[in-house]
């Protein structure tokens, strides 16, 4: 449940079954510092749903493209974590005759994405910083 409690406060109260994944993920985070565990779940909406919302509420392009950034930049920094962590067998796949083409094609649009990521990460971080630290996060 999602409630205003006054008009600095948002509540975040979640009502989970102690046995589905979203239990082992809260479970997880709660094991973290308060701060720490706030801020993993604070990230994770942001780079989730942040984007989509500001269009949502008509924040400005520029704005939006910005936080965009910055979204797409933390969802893949998450990507290669899980990669390395679980995964790490495919760190380096490169058998020409299975990925070839793939990994072609994969490449250009991660160098387009890791390049407009990086021009602009900067501006768009600073804006998610902003928005982020506004918000109370106290749910955990």
């Amino acid at each position: 449940m999602l409630g205003k409690t006054s008009p600095k406060t948002i509540t975040l109260l979640l009502r989970l079954n102690p046995n589905t994944p979203e239990a082992m993920v809260v479970n997880y985070c709660r094991d973290r510092t308060i701060s720490s565990a706030n801020q993993m779940l604070q990230r994770a909406i942001n780079a989730f749903y942040l984007p989509q919302a500001c269009l949502e509420v008509r924040k400005p392009s520029l704005e939006v493209r910005h936080l965009a950034l910055a979204a797409i930049h933390e969802l893949q920094a998450q990507i290669r974590l899980i990669q390395s962590s679980c995964l790490p067998e495919t760190l380096n796949l490169s058998s020409p005759t299975d990925c070839n083409r793939s990994n072609t094609s994969k490449s250009l649009i991660r160098s387009e994405v890791e390049s407009s990521v990086s021009t602009s990460v900067a501006r768009a971080k600073f804006s998610l910083e902003t928005m982020m630290s506004e918000q109370d996060w106290s749910c955990c």
